[in-house]
């Protein structure tokens, strides 16, 4: 009986999904970042530097100082939908820095080098 009564039920799930009784899972909206972008100033690009170089470099933790220390030491600037966090300079120094390109839309990485 309890066989009979199980094929019964199944036999009508075609059904009941045709006619809307029951749905699947809801369709997902894709995420769209805001139209100003997802890192809208300085800070934020300079954050989110710091946090890619730390994740890469995790012996660095140490040697680097507090995060306001890092912020102090990198400028950033936005060119065509791409903030370019640098380290500072002064005129005359000699050496490289460091320069993360990182995406005003979405955050991501754009690319990661060494100067000289």
């Amino acid at each position: 009986m309890q066989r009979m009564m199980l094929v019964s039920a199944l036999a009508l799930l075609p059904l009941l999904a045709a006619t809307g009784c029951i749905a699947g899972p809801a369709p997902q909206a894709s995420w769209q970042p805001p139209v100003a972008g997802v890192v809208r100033d300085q800070k934020a690009a300079i954050t989110i530097a710091h946090a890619v170089w730390l994740s890469m470099h995790p012996e660095l933790v140490g040697h680097i100082g507090t995060e306001e220390a890092w912020k102090s030491s990198m400028e950033a600037t936005l060119k065509d939908g791409v903030w370019q966090v640098a380290t500072k300079t002064g005129t005359g120094e000699i050496g490289g820095d460091l320069v993360i390109l990182v995406a005003q839309r979405d955050a991501h990485i754009v690319g990661i080098y060494l100067t000289q």
